[in-house]
């Protein structure tokens, strides 16, 4: 039989970093964390306002709108819970869409009877109900459970810029750092 082997030697800044560090019996190094599960009285829900005409283009727009209503942004973000925050996005009838999606680009929906397949094309979904371009792209985005129907009630689209809710908005924060311009994420 072989001698055991000496358990390696504690690094003295580990040990110092984390004092929750000590050695079991058979010499290996331990770590006791606590994973930190967040109560559903806890959560705190910002309010982001996002331009469609300025802030880019359609899917950039609804991928950061999918973040915000999933919470992702937080560091306590919790998949099981809905922690996300309220989004306003305005000016939806603006949204810009890149090569010929315009003409090209088709929504379907089926009436539930034989035959009942409706096809309806983006030039004529931004004529009439604007404000579902950016609702279907987002919904698209989000996964499907429980918890879609009730994250998507904290979004709030309106195609134009008017929207009732400026009271909830204090400061502006820029949701793109590397522009200066007309970035319109704010926060309350």
């Amino acid at each position: 039989k072989s001698p055991p082997r000496k358990p390696p030697p504690l690094n003295p800044k580990q040990r110092k970093s984390h004092p929750d560090t000590e050695r079991s019996r058979s010499g290996r190094i331990q770590l006791h964390m606590k994973t930190y599960s967040i109560k559903s009285g806890e959560i705190t829900r910002k309010w982001h306002l996002i331009d469609a005409s300025k802030d880019g283009r359609l899917g950039r727009i609804a991928t950061q709108i999918a973040i915000f209503l999933l919470g992702k942004h937080k560091p306590e973000f919790t998949a099981h819970m809905d922690m996300g925050d309220h989004v306003v996005v305005i000016n939806a009838a603006d949204v810009e869409v890149t090569g010929r999606k315009e003409l090209q680009k088709v929504y379907n929906r089926h009436s539930g009877f034989q035959w009942g397949k409706r096809e309806t094309r983006l030039f004529r979904m931004r004529a009439t109900f604007p404000e579902r371009i950016i609702l279907n792209a987002v919904k698209g985005m989000l996964p499907d459970n429980k918890l879609k129907a009730k994250r998507l009630l904290h979004l709030h689209i309106f195609k134009d810029a008017n929207h009732p809710y400026s009271k909830n908005f204090k400061k502006i924060v820029s949701s793109h750092p590397e522009r200066s311009e007309g970035s319109s994420t704010i926060q309350a």
